[in-house]
């Protein structure tokens, strides 16, 4: 998906270097914070908070396809 998106190297590289950085930090935080959340808030506390984030996510992804279609369809109209 991101050879598709940024179709210059160093783009491409810039872009593969932002998410593979934000892999391994998510790896390095997301055990000790879902640990600490266990222990304090409560067992689903992890999880309640990843359905929030993929919940936000989706929605954000739904409006961005949703932005597109209409950006799309306003110009095969003027056309």
């Amino acid at each position: 998906m991101l050879a598709e998106r940024y179709p210059d190297d160093k783009e491409r590289g810039n872009a593969m270097g932002i998410a593979l950085g934000g892999l391994a930090l998510g790896v390095l935080i997301g055990p000790p914070f879902g640990g600490v959340m266990y222990e304090f808030v409560g067992k689903s506390a992890p999880f309640l908070v990843l359905s929030a984030l993929a919940l936000g996510d989706g929605c954000k992804y739904n409006e961005h396809r949703m932005l597109s279609c209409v950006v799309d369809t306003d110009f095969r109209m003027r056309m």
